[in-house]
């Protein structure tokens, strides 16, 4: 019921390809503009078999409620999706995506209703490399 949960599905990066492991990602949510929800939001992850993908650090989602997520200056906050670590200032807002195809859902919890009515819209993933 869309009143409790709506997941988007992403399978493309901003320019209509798929997402793969060889290249890195970055998804940023402007200050004000992060998923509307009553309850909580969260990106995970999954490999071609629909499972989770193993990784280093144990992260299979990252969210409102990731413990350390850093905010940009401006306030916004930028997620990585990539195979290797973004480096020790962004790795607390790395999702590890593995090194083959990948996809993510976006899990909103109690959505608003801009969400609901799909006047809310996802910032595009974009390939930075």
């Amino acid at each position: 019921d869309p009143v409790e949960a709506v997941y988007l599905v992403n399978l493309t990066d901003n320019s209509g390809e798929p997402l793969t492991g060889v290249h890195k990602y970055e998804v940023t949510f402007p200050k004000g503009y992060e998923p509307p929800v009553g309850a909580f939001w969260s990106m995970t992850v999954y490999g071609t078999d629909y499972n989770f993908i193993p990784n280093h650090i144990n992260r299979y989602s990252i969210g409102d409620r990731t413990r350390g997520v850093k905010k940009n200056a401006d306030g916004g906050t930028t997620f990585y999706f990539q195979n290797e670590s973004p480096g020790p200032e962004k790795e607390s807002n790395w999702l590890p995506t593995g090194s083959e195809a990948w996809f993510t859902i976006l899990r909103m919890y109690i959505p608003h209703p801009a969400v609901i009515n799909a006047e809310w819209k996802c910032p595009p993933i974009t390939k930075i490399d």
